[in-house]
């Protein structure tokens, strides 16, 4: 591994006094069911009037057991340009995307089958092919238990909050799925993963709750769920707007249809749209209230009526869209789907390689990637003009990385390149060929005595910086090894800036490894956060088998790095390349714990002073390893990077807490292990974890070591993705409501710090995150930077530890407004009390959203409107109320004389009449 720009660092106190890597208790992880599945897919059809093109995907539960969402079609390799899934889930680098699949009740049975409508947009009317695979959870008698639930309502009492029986019609939900639905007895059954650590409930409108499992593998399992009034219950479905592709409106877009697609396919046919509000990812400016620029279609759809103010609110950023709204029975949905709008459209051109000047240049497959704050969003693909011009007419705001491969005369040619930040600006991809590096300057010739190759680039001065260097593998080398780490001192925005590294093999310089990055785009994969930004050394095994089965063969390693401005510090990119096999770490993943909203899967708590976390994050750890190595260690540090050293929180050798499995699930390495672990954190009674409070992201550092058949020592290191700490909450902060398994205050640095800040401001408060994000049954609430708050007003009469009793008492005092009226003296003054104590109620909750948005706040949610209602005109009563003083009960009208209010911190939201939402500004990128 290289050394390279090393920070003085200083030491950290004692972080955890134990760590250990246990069985696998996370929850269940979803794999490639091709060995259990049978997948048909139709020939796409191209639609008469449309450039788009349908296609329809039965998949067969082939196998003798059932398989549990969530399950997800991944689409890949589609043979003509242009084409692209419209409504893909989530899109990756590798030219593939996903498709969520609703299963009835979360599970496809033994035998049966679903088929899945997938919408192609074909720009060219092309006919084309594609391939398409099946992830989910295979439920097997060894992998699986019974799981009997039992819902129970809260008591009330914190102590000992459970209730009576919750009844018939409760959800049973299992990795954010329903699975089954409890009975008269108030129980239900479900199959789920031996490995799972939660079960949830919920019923409409608000009821919710967690239980934490520890499952035994043959026996009766069962779980108490308690359910308190104090979340959101929103219907399964799943929402897209017709008109968009990859979540972008196309320029020229004369109309934008929404809708809600319920768990059978069918549009949910829509009485009410309740709310429409554009937030800004991540933080990024204020949101903006667009209800007014959205109306329900007769069929029950929603269609933007003023484009144009939509294009304003999304600007040049990529733009988060909420939606709620109610069907006829009274049933909410909420959708946050991201949403961008097509900009100008991106030109570019192909360079002919200084070898052949006049290759050919058309006809040949362009590919760009687009993406913001790591995250890919699209992939867009066009063909080259015979002058080797191209277009990308769909292209929106973001990194956007630009490459293209072609196969010419025996050679294969390749560019890459990160798009300038103007649109008006092309694009120029210089192609070039393993003989083009081999002639260039820089480059270094094989040494055949050299087992081993290494280069350091250093791209300055808004320039850029190449290097070669030729490895010469023997005959009958099995794998090479590649290692790299880009060291990017700044995080680039939008500028061309970019790294890449490639391994070509032979004089055709066929490409075995090929990866580009624009700055600040790596941050997808990998997030550093020291100083320097570099990602830590990186390694991967290429296969050379077939190369060299019949003689040596040589590879071409190249890094380069473009700096565009000469303002920006210096990027550095170190590689290496060496043949056969080392001991490497080939990927790294930390399983969600159900997590919930944008930032799922990102979040770590850190527990208090002498306690240990209740859910755990599983860690697979994919290894590489030569033949006859054994593992011997697995060490794991926690590390906020410069200025801090690493805190060794595991170093545990293979056995019972670090299982190791020797059959890889990759099928790319012939030698390997699989660790399947969870991490457990447990502090000591003089461990004080806020110590280390601080806006940065923390993140693991895995080592692993090995010994070689003669005994050499072997290690291999990897950074895993940040983690955004979570500290619990203040303890001494004025609570309500119920507290959940594991915690329910877990919070950001931002939080605390505006907490110590504005202490003065709260009612009183609860549920900010679960443990590690977990899920705790509300619309987002997984980065710690929202939390809830009682009402800024107590009615008489209320429990002041259900938000729900309070708003029973509103409605109950609005109806007794009409007392008023009465011609009974008694009647009138209890008529009176109501509408003075509605107005305080009014008064307070004004006063209370001021102040807190003075204080630096994102949004505060509140009433919108509310269950148990009837009567009271109007289904956004509540904010109505609260902004004009007005409102009708039971036909009358009353004004509370409180005139009208607006503060552009409000939002009236779904769900939020039992509760005031928090949302605060982010201070660093999530």
């Amino acid at each position: 591994m290289l050394e390279l720009f090393a920070g003085a660092r200083r030491s950290a106190a004692r972080l955890l006094g134990a760590f250990a890597l246990a069985g696998l208790l996370g929850a269940a992880q979803a794999h490639d069911l091709a060995p259990h599945v049978a997948i048909d897919a139709s020939v796409p059809v191209l639609n008469a009037t449309a450039t788009v093109s349908d296609s329809l995907v039965t998949i067969t539960n082939a196998s003798p057991h059932p398989i549990a969402a969530p399950f997800t079609l991944t689409v890949g390799k589609l043979s003509a340009p242009g084409v692209a899934v419209t409504h893909p889930a989530r899109v990756h680098r590798t030219l593939e995307v996903d498709i969520d699949v609703a299963l009835p009740q979360g599970i496809l049975a033994p035998g049966a089958a679903i088929a899945v409508p997938v919408r192609f947009v074909n720009p060219r009317r092309l006919p084309f092919t594609y391939q398409v695979t099946a992830s989910g959870t295979l439920l097997t008698p060894e992998n699986s238990v019974p799981l009997t639930v039992t819902a129970w309502r809260f008591s009330g009492d914190t102590a000992n909050p459970r209730g009576v029986a919750a009844g018939a019609g409760v959800a049973i939900v299992v990795d954010g799925v329903v699975r089954a639905v409890t009975d008269a007895d108030s129980q239900a059954t479900v199959l789920v993963p031996l490995g799972q650590q939660a079960v949830a409930a919920r019923q409409a409108p608000t009821s919710t709750g967690i239980a934490h499992l520890g499952l035994i593998a043959g026996s009766a399992n069962s779980a108490d769920v308690i359910l308190a009034e104090e979340g959101e219950v929103y219907e399964e479905a799943a929402f897209r707007f017709d008109e968009t592709v990859q979540s972008i409106i196309p320029a020229g877009a004369a109309k934008l249809t929404g809708r809600f697609i319920a768990q059978d396919g069918s549009t949910v046919r829509l009485t009410q749209l309740a709310s429409v509000d554009a937030v800004h990812v991540p933080g990024g400016g204020r949101a903006f209230r667009l209800t007014e620029h959205f109306a329900l279609n007769p069929d029950g759809t929603i269609r933007c009526t003023n484009l144009r103010t939509l294009g304003f609110a999304i600007g040049r950023s990529s733009t988060n869209l909420v939606v709620t709204a109610f069907d006829a029975a009274g049933n909410a949905y909420r959708a946050r789907l991201a949403l961008r709008t097509a900009l100008a459209a991106r030109t570019g051109k192909l360079v002919p390689p200084p070898s052949d000047p006049g290759l050919d240049l058309g006809g040949i497959t362009v590919v760009g990637r687009l993406s913001l704050l790591g995250t890919y969003s699209a992939i867009l693909t066009t063909v080259t003009n015979a002058d080797g011009s191209f277009t990308f007419p769909a292209a929106s705001f973001g990194q956007f990385e630009v490459s293209a491969e072609a196969q010419r005369n025996g050679r294969h040619y390749l560019a890459a390149a990160a798009a300038p930040e103007s649109e008006s600006q092309p694009v120029t991809l210089k192609l070039t060929s393993a003989f083009d590096l081999g002639q260039a300057p820089e480059h270094v010739a094989a040494d055949p005595a050299a087992s081993a190759v290494a280069l350091d680039v250093e791209a300055a001065d808004g320039d850029g910086a190449s290097q070669t260097a030729a490895l010469l593998v023997r005959q009958g080398t099995a794998r090479v090894t590649l290692g790299y780490m880009p060291m990017v001192r700044e995080f680039g925005g939008l500028a061309a800036n970019g790294w890449g590294v490639r391994v070509l093999a032979g004089p055709a310089g066929t490409p075995l490894f090929d990866l580009h990055r624009q700055v600040g785009a790596q941050w997808h994969e990998f997030i550093s956060t020291n100083s320097s930004t570099t990602t830590g050394w990186i390694e991967r095994q290429l296969d050379v088998a077939d190369l060299t089965r019949d003689g040596d063969i040589e590879l071409t390693l190249q890094a380069y790095g473009v700096q565009d401005n000469a303002w920006y510090q210096p990027m550095r990119i170190a590689a290496s390349l060496r043949s056969g096999t080392a001991l490497t770490i080939e990927a790294l993943t930390l399983a969600d714990v159900s997590a919930s909203g944008p930032a799922a899967n990102r979040q770590v708590s850190l527990p208090a002073a002498g306690t240990a976390n209740l859910f755990q994050r599983p860690m697979r750890i994919v290894t590489g390893k030569p033949a006859g190595a054994v593992l011997g260690n697995v060490k794991v540090q926690l590390d906020w990077g410069d200025g801090w050293d690493p805190v060794t929180v595991l170093d545990q050798a293979p056995g019972a807490g670090v299982p190791v499995d020797g059959a890889l699930m990759h099928g790319t390495l012939t030698h390997g292990a699989l660790i399947d672990s969870v991490l457990t954190y447990r502090a000591e009674p003089d461990q004080d974890l806020h110590a280390f409070r601080n806006p940065r992201p923390t993140q693991y550092r895995v080592t692993v070591a090995a010994t070689a058949e003669d005994g050499t020592a072997l290690t291999a290191e990897r950074i895993e993705t940040a983690r955004w700490p979570l500290w619990r909450a203040p303890a001494h902060l004025p609570r309500y409501g119920m507290r959940e398994p594991g915690g329910d205050d877990w919070a950001a640095d931002r939080t605390l710090r505006w907490l110590e800040q504005n202490e003065g401001l709260l009612t009183r408060v609860d549920d900010f995150s679960g443990e590690h994000g977990l899920d705790l049954g509300h619309a987002g609430h997984a980065d710690g930077m929202e939390f809830h708050m009682y009402h800024f007003h107590q009615f008489a009469g209320a429990d002041a530890e259900s938000g729900a009793s309070n708003y029973r008492q509103l409605v109950a005092r609005l109806r007794e407004l009409r007392l008023q009226r009465s011609a009974n003296a008694a009647e009138v003054a209890l008529g009176k009390a109501a509408a003075a104590e509605v107005k305080a109620w009014i008064v307070a909750s004004r006063a209370g959203i001021d102040r807190l948005s003075q204080a630096d706040v994102a949004a505060v949610g509140y009433i919108l409107g509310g269950p148990d209602s009837a009567g009271i005109a109007g289904a956004d009563w509540g904010a109505r109320l609260l902004t004009t003083g007005r409102v009708t009960v039971d036909g009358m009208p009353f004004d509370l004389g409180t005139g009208t209010w607006s503060n552009l911190s409000y939002f009236p939201q779904v769900n939020h009449h039992h509760h005031v939402k928090v949302t605060l500004w982010p201070d660093t990128l999530y």
